[in-house]
């Protein structure tokens, strides 16, 4: 029994200690928003433009404030703007779902104020064609298909083209961008963007529905819509690359996104893609 006990708290000292380790980065802040660093007996001081936070320090959100918190490992930008006091790790899980959220709100406006297409096949596209068959799906190679893809991306070479299929990216007056893209095809596709970061290697899934808002969701782009407005943004530095992929068959896009974690653009080798993309 000591020893069952033994192992459960290494396994959890184990994923503590992996979370402990995760970075991030005060992208920015409005109002009041205040941390106090974990283990340490300080107190609350205010926050500031790329302070450097561990998964574990405490963050604080007066009411009417926000902040915006970025994974400098995966490159991701969270917003944080309810009043809050929680952990770092708690505050970017809860805005992960928010995020899943405003995909999931944003597809069904865009496919029900769609005219070109028929109620009835709205409800389809909605239904069992827009959630990923995890168990029939290898993971493992379809990331590396996608690190060979940013490679590719990364590389200079001239963009490919996906017949009847648009990206769009509109610039903001923050620095950040947005994406819009439409298929003019007859088919209907799972659209994403992955995001590449030249100078980690690092690739990650711009849009990502996450298993506690709708298990095994993938956003799809049917054959006469255009997915856009998303309020959904993303870096935009000499670092970032963006390169839309389609499929036809749906996948995960949560497991899909931590799976990505593990492959990196540098390190890829080169392999045999059925997916479209262009950037």
């Amino acid at each position: 029994m000591k020893r069952i006990f033994f192992i459960i708290f290494c396994l959890i000292g184990g994923w503590m200690s992996l979370h402990a380790q995760a970075k991030y980065r005060v992208y920015s802040y409005e109002g009041k928003v205040q941390y106090k660093q974990s283990g340490k007996n300080s107190s609350l001081q205010a926050v500031k433009a790329d302070l450097m936070l561990e998964a574990m320090d405490t963050i604080c959100v007066a009411k009417g404030s926000k902040i915006r918190i970025i994974d400098t490992q995966r490159n991701k930008i969270y917003t944080i703007e309810e009043k809050s006091n929680n952990a770092v790790y708690n505050l970017v899980k809860d805005a992960k779902n928010s995020l899943a959220k405003r995909i999931l709100n944003s597809l069904t406006r865009s496919l029900f104020s769609a005219k070109q297409d028929t109620l009835k096949h709205t409800m389809k596209v909605l239904g069992a064609g827009s959630r990923g068959q995890g168990g029939k799906i290898d993971y493992y190679d379809m990331a590396e298909q996608l690190a060979w893809i940013g490679a590719q991306a990364c590389s200079g070479k001239k963009s490919p083209k996906i017949e009847g299929i648009t990206l769009k990216r509109h610039k903001l007056s923050s620095g950040e961008l947005d994406f819009e893209f439409e298929n003019r095809t007859n088919k209907d596709y799972h659209i994403n963007v992955l995001h590449v970061n030249k100078r980690t290697h690092v690739i990650s899934l711009c849009y990502v529905i996450t298993q506690e808002i709708a298990a095994g969701s993938c956003p799809i782009t049917p054959s006469g819509y255009c997915s856009c407005a998303m309020d959904v943004y993303f870096p935009d530095t000499q670092d970032d690359v963006y390169v839309l992929f389609a499929t036809v068959e749906p996948y995960d896009t949560e497991i899909l996104d931590n799976e990505l974690e593990y492959h990196y653009t540098n390190t890829t080798k080169k392999t045999h893609s059925d997916i479209q993309y262009m950037w």
